[in-house]
Formats: C-alpha cells, structure tokens, sequence
C-alpha cells in the first residue's frame, strides 16, 4: 500500500491517478464454485464473512474502476479502494 501511494504521488506529477482496486470473494465461472461449495462449512464461513449476502460480480468492480477513471474522482488519488461487500469490515 505504501508503493501504490508513493506511485501515485510520483505519477500525479503526469496528471494520472493511481487507485489500485481490491475485488473481494466475487462470482465465477459454475464449475469453480462448485467445487468449492462441495464442503457446506466452507461456503457457511465464506458467506458469513460477508457483509451483504451475496457475492461480488465482475460487474461490481468494474463500476468503481469506471468511477475512479472518470471526472468524479479526479480528488481521490492513492487511495486503495475495497470493492468486498462489506467483508473486511466484518474482520
């Protein structure tokens, strides 16, 4: 965290931003989960980690990386944005 908010000072300097994104537990590919949820304890845990109940999409991501490549954020700069549902709140 420290390299991305010494890179995003050192990059400000070319009028870039940098904001690195951290997805959480987010949906994929059937076949993936699946194996995973084999064991009912081990989505019991993972579930009740999060903080909203269900899990991420690609698509939830993407919305904050959309966000911090537009206008809107042009005042958030080297900042590390949790993109968790709540996750690392309930750590």
């Amino acid at each position: 965290q420290a390299l991305d908010t010494y890179g995003a000072i050192d990059i400000l300097v070319s009028n870039a931003a940098v904001n690195p994104v951290l997805g959480g537990t987010l949906e994929a590919e059937e076949e993936v989960w699946d194996k995973l949820w084999e064991d009912e304890e081990r989505r019991q845990a993972v579930m009740s980690s999060m903080g909203i109940d269900r899990l991420g999409t690609p698509s939830d991501v993407a919305s904050v990386v959309t966000f911090l490549c537009s206008p809107a954020a042009s005042y958030v700069v080297g900042e590390t944005v949790v993109v968790a549902g709540g996750a690392p709140s309930r750590l």
